[in-house]
């Protein structure tokens, strides 16, 4: 079918609302490049994967199921090179995709389900083999250790990592400590601002009021928009604060290696990892198909051995969509 033909049937414009269906960018850019099968056993294998997907859709999402989507990667691009440093936010991504991998492909194959959930897998066999490829588990476990929820690195990332933090909440108490000390001692109270502590240029400093300036050695940071506060180092903190300034930069280089085994960890099993994130674009373009046809009351149409298939009441998408046809 020439790209005259697809025009003049608005092929174009029922693949965008395709697209619209996807939830995915990913997915909606593969369905953008979708063109009609060249044979006639592509077209029946197709309408028999979409057969299969609509059936386990349906049931899937009467036992709880619901495809959640997933984050972007574009693995390619971001591995390119050996040296290339993943962010943990990228990392995160990857956590969520390799989550909703499992979750579907759990779905799909019915694991350890008895024989019930057994037959029902049988039921979509097509939709069994595009679910079966390895999962990446070595990076899948290593992303649920070490990451948070808020992509964040867990301190049990590595043992470095959780003793340099514990080091580093033991100053931040340390530093309330001596400073509640010192107000009391020195009868400052009155002198503070709303609360102990701030921060100034990433150091510990007490929020002073104006009137205050000149009355203890230290280093002045800056003023406040208002002008009736000043943020202020006394001497007693500046060691803390530099014991504290080491540590969070050990805390960055502790962040940077684990973040280095991650990513070589990721390229390792990059083409399982690649699989996932394919899997769920695939699975993401065939369940907008399925919500699609929910929309148009379509199915798929029997192909003869030659290839044809009778269309009786057939109607266009778009005017089914416009409500123009029914």
């Amino acid at each position: 079918m020439n790209e005259r033909t697809l025009k003049a049937l608005e092929y174009g414009k029922v693949l965008q609302r395709l697209a619209d269906c996807c939830v995915s960018e990913s997915a909606r850019e593969a369905v953008l490049r979708l063109r009609p099968l060249p044979s006639c056993h592509e077209a029946r294998e197709a309408a028999a994967l979409f057969e299969e997907a609509r059936t386990w859709a349906a049931l899937a999402a009467h036992h709880g199921y619901r495809f959640g989507g997933f984050p972007e990667i574009r693995l390619t691009e971001q591995l390119a090179g050996n040296g290339i440093l993943l962010e943990a936010d990228l990392l995160w991504a990857l956590r969520e995709v390799l989550r909703e991998t499992c979750r579907a492909r759990s779905s799909i194959h019915a694991e350890g389900g008895g024989r019930k959930q057994q037959a029902q897998a049988a039921a979509w066999p097509r939709l069994v083999v595009l679910a079966a490829f390895p999962l990446p588990e070595r990076t899948r476990a290593a992303l649920e250790r070490c990451l948070n929820d808020d992509a964040e690195l867990r301190d049990e990332s590595s043992p470095e990592l959780h003793l340099v933090r514990q080091q580093l909440r033991g100053h931040h108490q340390s530093c309330l400590r001596r400073v509640r000390e010192f107000a009391r001692q020195y009868n400052m109270e009155h002198y503070l601002q709303d609360e102990f502590m701030g921060l100034a240029s990433d150091r510990y400093v007490l929020p002073l009021k104006a009137n205050f300036k000149g009355r203890m050695q230290g280093i002045m940071h800056h003023w406040s928009q208002t002008g009736e506060s000043v943020y202020f180092e006394p001497l007693f903190l500046v060691d803390i604060n530099n014991q504290i300034q080491e540590l969070k930069q050990q805390e960055r280089e502790e962040e940077r290696r684990v973040l280095a085994r991650l990513a070589a960890l990721v390229r390792e099993e990059q083409p399982a990892v690649q699989a996932a994130r394919d899997f769920l674009v695939r699975l993401d373009v065939l369940l907008a198909q399925c919500a699609l046809a929910d929309m148009l009351g379509a199915v798929c149409p029997s192909l003869g051995e030659e290839g044809g298939a009778a269309l009786p009441q057939a109607r266009h998408p778009l005017l089914v969509l416009s409500g123009e046809a029914q």
